[in-house]
């Protein structure tokens, strides 16, 4: 989905304006079932990364609802390194 939206390459669109808004993906339910995917692998720092970069990028709309579900999916460790990233989250929101 970032790859539509950073323009590098051609991607063929049939509509007037090209973006990732526009493949209509649910991202309240996609999100935080990548987020419990890359749980069990990831490192807590960069596991908070993934999922404040992926809600920046993807549903800064859904932040709340969908924040609290990354807080469910992630390990005590890794909902420790969120919550040091939520500050800034929030102050970006603003």
């Amino acid at each position: 989905m970032r790859e539509i939206d950073q323009c590098r390459d051609d991607i063929v669109f049939f509509a007037d304006e090209a973006g990732s808004w526009q493949v209509g993906v649910l991202w309240d339910r996609v999100l935080p079932a990548w987020f419990r995917s890359l749980s069990p692998t990831t490192e807590p720092y960069e596991w908070a990364e993934t999922v404040v970069d992926a809600l920046n990028d993807f549903a800064s709309y859904q932040m709340d609802e969908i924040l609290a579900a990354a807080r469910e999916a992630g390990t005590a460790e890794q909902r420790e390194a969120l919550a040091e990233y939520e500050d800034d989250l929030r102050r970006r929101r603003r």
